[in-house]
């Protein structure tokens, strides 16, 4: 799995070959690792890579873990910690001692957790009438879903991924296409306060009434993209287009990238 990672990496960077990702991969992992700021500084990370057993795969990963970890070598030869040969020469495992104390105590400087903070709970009456605005019979709000043959849109550009139907459809549960006179595989416009797009929808009740669902990642015609097997197979619409910067979460002041409201009609 971690080569064919790595061989996707390639393809998409233009890269020679899976092992030049991988490489590159390792390096930068142990550039976080070991040096100036880490628990290994006397270490450069060009040092850590030539001591590393293997010579690629995700193993190297793993060996730079445990080296720089509490029981490990620290990519120091005269020390005794443990580095991978180790953990393979050891059939039966390696007893690292007693569990240590619990260090909860020591990193937390009171007694209690408060899991309902005063400005949580002043923000129940906003909640509640969010709540009650949405569910209004004319009101749809729009969330996100994941592909397993996308993984984002790293994925739109392989020819034996790229295949088969359309992927970027707007799912809709049956009633709220009845009511909005949207047929399956017909296409939507979909506006928010920022902007419109128009999309092939999927009517199911695999769908809560009053919620619709579109994958992001997609938006592959726009001026100026590179992937010209998603261009021409799975182009797509872009989810991005409806985002409001302006919804945000009071109380932790984040953005809200799921549940917005939406109209759909059809196109």
């Amino acid at each position: 799995m971690w080569q064919i990672y790595c061989e996707l990496g390639a393809r998409l960077a233009g890269a020679p070959s899976w092992e030049v990702v991988d490489d590159m991969m390792i390096k930068g992992m142990l550039g976080m690792m070991v040096g100036s700021g880490t628990g290994c500084p006397d270490v450069t990370p060009e040092e850590a890579f030539t001591k590393l057993q293997d010579d690629s795969g995700p193993m190297r990963l793993i060996e730079g873990m445990i080296r720089v970890g509490p029981y490990g070598d620290k990519f120091d030869d005269a020390n005794d910690g443990l580095n991978l040969a180790k953990l393979r020469a050891a059939d039966h495992g390696i007893d690292l001692g007693p569990l240590e104390a619990n260090r909860l105590p020591a990193v937390m400087p009171f007694d209690r957790i408060d899991l309902c903070p005063e400005y949580v709970t002043n923000d129940i009456a906003r909640l509640e009438a969010g709540f009650a605005e949405r569910m209004k019979d004319d009101r749809l709000v729009l969330v996100g879903r994941r592909q397993i043959r996308n993984m984002n849109s790293w994925l739109h550009n392989l020819p034996a991924l790229a295949k088969g139907p359309n992927r970027c459809t707007l799912m809709i549960h049956p009633e709220d296409a009845k009511r909005l006179a949207l047929e399956n595989g017909k296409f939507a416009r979909v506006q928010s306060r920022v902007g419109e797009i128009e999309v092939e929808c999927a009517v199911t009740d695999e769908m809560m009434q009053g919620v619709v669902s579109l994958p992001h990642g997609y938006g592959h015609q726009l001026p100026g993209i590179k992937l010209s097997v998603a261009q021409d197979k799975q182009p797509g619409a872009c989810a991005n287009y409806l985002t409001d910067e302006t919804i945000l979460d009071v109380p932790s002041a984040t953005h809200v990238a799921n549940g917005i409201p939406v109209e759909v009609s059809a196109a």
